[in-house]
């Protein structure tokens, strides 16, 4: 063991006297200094090991060797008490520590008194927040339990736990800072991949690979499909442009649905909708939503794929994994009459690659969000009569009256010297919406009250963003919220309607009619009523200014559309509804197969119109 020289040194007259000498170990020199008044190192040497070394047989002691001197500031927050108020005034207490570099023996000197007193057996100086070993692990633990969890809520979950005294008493144990719960959550993420690190995610794909016999497959649990392999083995993209990233989910469940409704239903044509929503995981990859919507607008989902990129191959990717899947288990074809989608022609390649006998519809809400971002020029009292040009064009019948229409509304447009603009945006519209590629957006292409747009989508996105907490995750636990959806999904049972139902919207529609009285009913015989629809007080929003969101001037337009759609050639009369057949002869009708007239005459009647509706289900 070491003994020092000299109990007492001198340093510039001021005295160093021995905290404790002898200290044989690191471990012992750690219980010491944990005793001692908080400091902070602010020096440290490798100086000539003055330590005399008895009773030894290492001759590296006898010999010249060297040992590490440290110096170091009081810090406690007593002494820091005491210089409340008072200027000039500072604890000037030093420690000199020293440890032998050979055999790690130590000795502790103090130049200096406290400001405050320091009893011998007074507890040590107040510990600061930090998270310590059992915080860690508790975090660990939680992070493990569900990743998704912030560090501010894991700063509600240790209060709980040092209220509860789970990590010692509060006064010896504080709560640890934000920041420092921040780096902790880091660091552990860093460590134990909670990132998107490709072992992980992997291992995440390898957890839901389909089983080897697939009648064993529970229909409800989610499994990853259209991943690769090499050698035998699950092999992933790494998200590069040569070695893109793609995964596929579904289950058993939204797939029998599928093909139940064309076995079902084999006169229907059945509309999929393909569409790529975003902000969904920090790696910005897109995810494109697969599904299908039925007479009453519902959509009922069908895969989810998530890949690095938005390309046509990504495109080709997602519908022939889906084919395939539906060949090799089900033995059935998957050739959908139509697949609705944006204006991308990556999805309009991918599909006449994959699925030439498909039929692609453009989304009729995608066609006036271009339009309207194309307008250069153009006010919007001159826009309001392009948009109901463009309703009109939307309404036709007919593919000999959307032509029929389209010209003349075309001719109109640039004719129209008046505004250089409007005859700019006919050039564009005719080049853009009125060739083969992305023409197909009126409502003779499908059945009446068929989706004309990507809304049921949209609205499944929207849920998508729900379920995720409106945050950006990782990849694994992306995909396990995924998989949760997916489940979901498929657990609730979703009727495929083949007749068109009065959606929330319009049922809150007609009553806001039926109050202001503006729809009047008379029966012509037990089966026949006809309905007045009183012209409605439009107001011209002249709140809509040029630069307006699309979204505000998309309500207003559909408003005045709507309104236009149910009055237009309405007979002196009003229209006739056929009880029986509940059907009417406004555009509005033709559009979604039901309107605010039918259900009018239906209550006129006597009986409800969503009770008197029995649609068709599988």
């Amino acid at each position: 063991m070491a003994d020092s020289t000299s109990e007492s040194v001198s340093d510039n007259g001021n005295d160093w006297f021995a905290v404790e000498i002898g200290i044989p170990d690191a471990s012992a020199l750690k219980a010491v200094k944990k005793g001692m008044a908080s400091h902070s190192i602010f020096k440290s040497d490798l100086v000539k090991c003055n330590f005399v070394h008895e009773e030894t047989d290492d001759l590296r002691l006898v010999d010249l060797h060297t040992m590490r001197k440290r110096y170091a500031r009081c810090t406690s927050s007593r002494c820091f008490a005491e210089i409340v108020d008072q200027d000039n005034m500072f604890c000037g207490v030093k420690y000199a520590i020293s440890t032998c570099q050979i055999d790690g023996t130590s000795e502790i000197f103090q130049q200096g008194l406290h400001l405050a007193e320091m009893e011998e057996n007074d507890a040590r100086s107040p510990c600061k927040p930090k998270v310590t070993t059992p915080m860690k692990r508790k975090i660990a633990s939680l992070l493990h339990d569900d990743p998704r969890r912030t560090p501010k809520l894991l700063q509600k979950h240790l209060t709980r736990c040092c209220r509860a005294l789970e990590f010692g008493e509060i006064e010896r144990v504080p709560m640890p800072s934000l920041q420092q719960i921040q780096n902790v959550v880091k660091r552990i993420r860093l460590q134990e991949g909670h990132t998107n690190t490709t072992d992980v995610v992997l291992a995440k794909i390898v957890s839901l690979k389909i089983a080897d016999n697939w009648d064993t497959l529970n229909d409800d649990q989610p499994f990853a499909f259209g991943y690769g392999e090499r050698e035998g083995l699950i092999s992933i993209g790494v998200g590069s442009d040569a070695d893109p990233f793609r995964i596929c989910l579904t289950c058993k469940g939204l797939l029998g649905a599928f093909v139940m409704v064309n076995e079902r239903h084999p006169e229907i044509k059945v509309i999929c909708h393909i569409d790529t929503t975003f902000k969904t995981n920090r790696n910005a990859y897109p995810l494109f939503v697969v599904g299908y919507s039925d007479f009453s607008g519902k959509f009922h989902l069908l895969a989810l794929s998530l890949c690095s990129q938005r390309r046509q191959a990504d495109c080709e990717y997602v519908l022939q994994c889906i084919k395939t899947l539906f060949d090799e288990h089900y033995n059935f074809d998957f050739s959908p009459d139509f697949l609705m989608g944006d204006a991308d022609a990556a999805q309009y390649n991918a599909l006449n690659s994959v699925l030439p006998d498909c039929t692609y519809l453009m989304c009729f809400f995608h066609v006036l969000k271009n339009c309207w971002d194309r307008r250069d020029g153009i006010r919007y009292p001159e826009w309001k009569v392009i948009s109901h040009d463009i309703y009109s064009m939307h309404l036709a019948a007919s593919e000999f009256e959307f032509i029929q229409t389209s010209d003349t509304i075309l001719a109109r447009w640039c004719s129209d010297t008046s505004s250089p603009a409007v005859q700019r945006f006919a050039a564009y519209f005719e080049d853009q919406w009125l060739t083969e590629r992305f023409s197909k957006w009126s409502i003779h292409w499908t059945e009446q009250g068929r989706a004309t747009t990507n809304n049921p989508n949209e609205g499944f996105n929207a849920r998508i963003k729900e379920c995720l907490g409106r945050r950006r995750l990782h990849i694994c636990p992306l995909i396990d919220e995924l998989a949760k959806l997916i489940e979901s999904e498929s657990e609730c049972v979703r009727t495929f309607n083949v007749i068109p139902l009065a959606s929330e919207r319009l049922i809150q529609r007609y009553n806001k009619f039926k109050a202001s009285g503006l729809l009047n009913a008379r029966s012509v015989n037990a089966e026949e009523v006809l309905v007045i629809q009183a012209e409605h007080p439009v107001i011209d929003n002249n709140g809509v200014q040029d630069d307006c969101d699309f979204h505000v001037v998309h309500k207003d337009i559909i408003n005045h559309n709507y309104l236009r759609m149910e009055r237009l050639h309405m007979p002196p009369i009003g229209w006739l509804i056929v009880l029986e057949q509940q059907q009417c002869s406004c555009q509005y009708f033709s559009k979604f197969g039901i309107c605010v007239h039918v259900i009018h005459a239906c209550q006129h009647a006597g009986s409800k119109y969503l009770e008197c509706q029995h649609p068709c289900s599988v």
